[in-house]
């Protein structure tokens, strides 16, 4: 979930992104991914306090902004479970019997 806390000054605006307190892989992820849109200049986020600081186009609103930043919460997150899914999908070694008796 994404909430702005403070969007005083156009252009600039600071999220609490609750789902960014210690994941540094997810602040690796919002400030990669937000950088390469057009209408973001710069993004700082933390890990510690699960804030994201934004500067970007003053005529874009900071709604809009945190609707990207939802997006991308959303995306780390499915890629996530679904990495979660394929491990656990893989076949597991089966112990050999014979190895087993000879260690015993």
């Amino acid at each position: 979930m994404v909430q702005a806390i403070h969007t005083a000054i156009k252009g600039r605006a600071r999220f609490r992104v609750n789902e960014l307190y210690r994941s540094e892989s997810l602040k690796t992820c919002l400030e990669q991914w937000l950088s390469f849109k057009p209408e973001i200049r710069t993004v700082s986020a933390n890990p510690l306090t699960s804030n994201i600081l934004v500067t970007f186009n003053p005529e874009i609103s900071p709604a809009k902004i945190g609707s990207l930043i939802d997006n991308v919460v959303l995306n780390y997150q499915q890629e996530r479970e679904q990495e979660k899914t394929h491990k656990s999908s893989r076949v597991k070694p089966v112990a050999n019997p014979v190895t087993q008796r000879a260690e015993e």
